[in-house]
């Protein structure tokens, strides 16, 4: 038996590193193709699959409670329903974008991206269908919910690229933030004042588009890019 040399825990035989403090091991006197794994490892990937899945059903179950509870109340008080919907759109929402991607086996972000922004959709459509408000879903929510999803689809894209660096990632989200503002600037505008008109959001373009530039140019020069690194801790 041996031990580890930095933290002096006791190692397996098969231990090629220390489990507490990821210090190499190394003996000598052992043949490393005769050591065998302490346990197999494909029980350690089934367990994470059957976690995925217990949890995920846990999730599901502690969801619908109070669906069931408000589908009740809503039906015993008043014989019909009404605002138990919300409760159920809610729930299921809140489903479609926690527990879906964790019980996914593999991450598929612009899979998430499409279920999320249809789910967002039909909840918001529910509460436009029960307080009769198509037309500001239309006009103000539907843009709106568009326009946020599909800046999500950029940041995923831009931070999934691993040839772009880490200044050009920054200049390009910030950029993207500043564009998110203006047209939502926009909707709003057009659905309150019946027309296009900037107000608040170039403040926050303009803010973005200096820092965007100072990222770029950080990221030209190597010197200023390493001392920005060094400054930020990254």
């Amino acid at each position: 038996m041996s031990y580890c040399v930095n933290c002096g825990v006791e190692l397996d035989a098969s231990e090629k590193k220390c489990p507490l403090c990821s210090t190499p091991v190394y003996n000598p006197r052992e043949d490393a193709e005769r050591k065998a794994a302490p346990y197999p490892l494909y029980f350690e990937n089934d367990m994470k699959r059957l976690n995925r899945k217990f949890w995920g059903r846990i999730a599901a179950l502690i969801l619908l409670i109070p669906v069931l509870v408000t589908v009740i109340c809503n039906v015993f008080i008043s014989k019909t329903l009404s605002w138990s919907l919300y409760v159920a759109g809610a729930c299921a929402l809140v489903y479609v974008l926690a527990v879906f991607p964790f019980r996914m086996k593999k991450k598929k972000p612009y899979l998430y991206i499409v279920c999320d922004t249809a789910a967002t959709l039909l909840y918001v459509l529910l509460i436009a269908a029960l307080t009769d408000g198509f037309y500001w879903y239309f006009y103000l929510a539907l843009p709106v919910i568009f326009c946020f999803y599909a800046y999500i689809a950029a940041l995923v894209t831009i931070t999934g690229n691993k040839k772009t660096t880490r200044l050009i990632k920054a200049s390009l989200i910030i950029t993207a933030t500043g564009l998110l503002t203006v047209f939502i600037d926009l909707v709003t505008s057009l659905y309150v004042k019946a027309g296009y008109f900037l107000s608040w959001s170039l403040i926050v373009f303009g803010v973005c588009v200096i820092f965007s530039v100072i990222c770029a140019l950080f990221n030209r020069h190597k010197l200023w890019a390493e001392e920005f690194k060094k400054r930020l801790f990254i």
